[in-house]
C-alpha cells in the first residue's frame, strides 16, 4: 500500500498543498526553510498520530490545520485545534473504523524511518534497528544475561577474597585436634588429682605417726616393765593397724601433675591451631559452594549465547548477505561502514521496507546528500520493490518535483503546467510517462525566524 495524494492546510509552514503522487516517488526541493519538511511531518502526524506530531502543528495565526493522506485503499483525515487532534479512518468503499489510531498502528510501521540517516548511524544504532526487523530483539535475554553476569562477577569477587583470606592463614601443626581443648576441664582434673595426692600424703603422715607412736611406746615398755603386757598387747594391736596401712600405703601411687600442668600451658597454641583448623575448613567448604555457582552461572550465559546465536543464524534478512552481529551490521561478510554508497542504499531501502511491509512508504528527509545517480537509484529501487520514496533535496530528483522558494513554488524539473492559487500564477511539474500531477495550492512564506523544523 502507498500513498496517492496528500492534501494539507495550515500545517506547520503550509497554507495549502495538493499532492497527486500516485504511488510513485515524490522529490520535494528548495531552499531550506521553505516548507519541505512541513509535508513530510503532515503525513507522519497523521498517520502517527500524537508521538508522531509537532507540539504546535497549526500554523502561525490559525486556529485549525487539517491534513488528508489517501492511499490506495484508505482515507486518512487528521484535523488539529487548539484541544487536540481529531482522526478519521475510511476505507475506499465508505466504511469507518471504531479505533481508527489502533488501525493505523497495526498498518504503519516506523513510518519516520529514513534510509539515509540509517547509512549514517553508528553501528550499535543500525544493528538495533536490524534486529527490531529480523526479530531478534534480546532486551530481556540481554538483561538476564547482565544480571548473570553481574552476580558470577561478585561471586567471582568473594572466591577470589577468600582463597586471599586461606592464602594468608598458617597451616596448622599436623595432628592438631578438631576442637579446642577444655581449660576448665584440665583445672578440674589437677583439682581431683591434687585431692588424691592430698590424701595420699596425709595417709602417709598417719603412718609415720603411727611408727612414732611405736617408738615412744617401745621406750615405755622398757621404762615401766610393770606395764609391759599391756602395753605389749597395745603394741601388737598398733603393729596390726600398721601393717594393714602398709600395704594401703604401699598399694597407692601419686599422680603426675606435672604433666597436666604442662598440657594447660600448651593447650592455648593448640587452640588456636584447632581454631585456624576450622576456619580453614569453613573457607574449603565456602570455596567449593561459590565455585559451583560460578560454573552455573557460566553455564547459563553460554546457553542464553547460544539461543541468540542460534536465532541470529536462523533470521530472515530484508537481501542475502545481510547481517546483524553484537557490534554492528554486516553486508556480506565486512562491516556496513565499508561497504558502497550503492550497497549501503539499497539495503537500507529494503530495512526501510521490509519495517514498513503494510504501507510502504519512506519519507527521506536527507536526500540532499545524494548525488543525481545515486536518487535515481533510490527511486528505482523504491520502484521495483512497490515502494514509494517521499524525498527533501535542495535540488531536484528523481520522480515528481516541487521546487519552493520563500514559500513558493518558484521553477518545476518538470514539463510546466499553469496552477492559479490565491497568490497568483506559479508552474508546477507534471510527471509525463508516469502520468503523475502534482498541484500545490500555496506555500506560506513565514519568514526566516520560523524554522520549519518542529519536535
Amino acid at each position: 500500500m502507498r500513498i496517492v495524494r496528500l492534501q494539507a492546510e495550515n500545517f506547520l509552514r503550509l497554507v495549502a498543498v495538493d499532492i497527486h503522487a500516485d504511488g510513485k516517488t515524490v522529490t520535494l526541493s528548495g531552499a531550506n526553510g521553505a516548507g519541505k519538511s512541513s509535508c513530510l511531518s503532515a503525513i507522519e502526524a497523521a498517520l502517527g498520530g500524537a508521538k508522531h506530531s509537532p507540539e504546535e502543528p497549526i500554523r502561525q495565526g490559525q486556529k485549525k490545520a487539517r491534513v488528508v493522506v489517501e492511499t490506495e485503499d484508505l482515507i486518512v483525515t487528521r484535523t488539529f485545534t487548539a484541544k487536540g487532534s481529531q482522526l478519521e479512518v475510511k476505507a475506499k468503499d465508505g466504511s469507518t473504523y471504531a479505533s481508527p489510531q489502533a488501525m493505523l498502528d497495526g498498518l504503519v510501521g516506523p513510518i519516520s524511518f529514513d534510509p539515509i540517516v540509517f547509512t549514517r548511524q553508528d553501528p550499535k544504532q543500525q544493528a538495533a534497528t536490524l534486529r527490531q526487523l529480523v526479530g531478534l530483539d534480546f532486551a530481556k535475554e540481554d538483561a538476564a544475561r547482565a544480571a548473570k553476569f553481574d552476580e558470577r562477577t561478585e561471586v567471582g569477587r568473594e572466591l577470589r577474597r577468600l582463597n586471599g583470606a586461606i592464602e594468608k592463614m598458617a597451616e596448622p601443626p599436623a595432628g592438631t585436634p578438631d576442637a579446642e581443648v577444655s581449660i576448665a576441664e584440665l583445672v578440674a582434673e589437677v583439682d581431683r588429682r591434687q585431692k588424691v595426692n592430698a590424701a595420699n600424703a596425709a595417709a602417709r603422715a598417719s603412718l609415720e605417726s603411727m611408727r612414732a607412736e611405736g617408738t615412744r611406746l617401745v621406750a615405755e615398755i622398757r621404762d615401766a616393765e610393770a606395764r609391759a603386757e599391756a602395753l605389749r598387747a597395745k603394741l601388737e594391736s598398733v603393729r596390726a593397724a600398721g601393717i594393714a596401712q602398709r600395704a594401703v600405703v604401699d598399694a597407692m601411687v601419686d599422680e603426675d601433675i606435672a604433666e597436666v600442668q604442662q598440657r594447660m600451658r600448651s593447650a592455648d597454641a593448640t587452640n588456636a591451631a584447632v581454631r585456624t583448623k576450622q576456619a580453614r575448613a569453613k573457607l574449603e567448604a565456602e570455596i567449593d559452594v561459590r565455585t559451583d555457582e560460578s560454573e552455573a552461572l557460566t553455564e547459563y550465559i553460554r546457553q542464553i549465547d547460544d539461543v541468540k546465536a542460534t536465532a541470529a543464524a536462523s533470521a530472515k534478512y530484508p537481501i542475502p548477505g545481510l547481517a546483524v552481529t553484537d557490534t554492528g551490521v554486516t553486508l556480506d561478510g565486512v562491516p556496513f561502514e565499508q561497504a558502497s554508497q550503492a550497497q549501503k542504499l539499497r539495503a537500507s531501502i529494503a530495512i526501510g521496507i521490509a519495517l514498513n511491509p503494510k504501507l510502504k512508504v519512506l519519507l527521506v528527509r536527507d536526500a540532499a546528500v545524494l548525488d543525481e545517480t545515486s536518487m535515481a537509484m533510490a527511486a528505482k529501487m523504491a520502484d521495483d520493490a512497490g515502494a514509494q520514496l517521499w524525498l527533501e533535496t535542495i535540488t531536484g530528483g528523481a520522480g515528481a518535483s516541487i521546487v519552493i522558494e520563500d514559500g513558493q513554488i518558484a521553477e518545476s524539473a518538470q514539463a510546466p503546467t499553469t496552477v492559479t492559487t490565491s497568490a497568483g500564477s506559479f508552474f508546477c511539474g507534471a510527471s509525463g510517462a508516469a502520468s503523475r500531477s502534482i498541484r500545490v495550492l500555496r506555500f506560506a512564506a513565514l519568514g526566516p525566524h520560523h524554522s520549519e523544523h518542529h519536535p
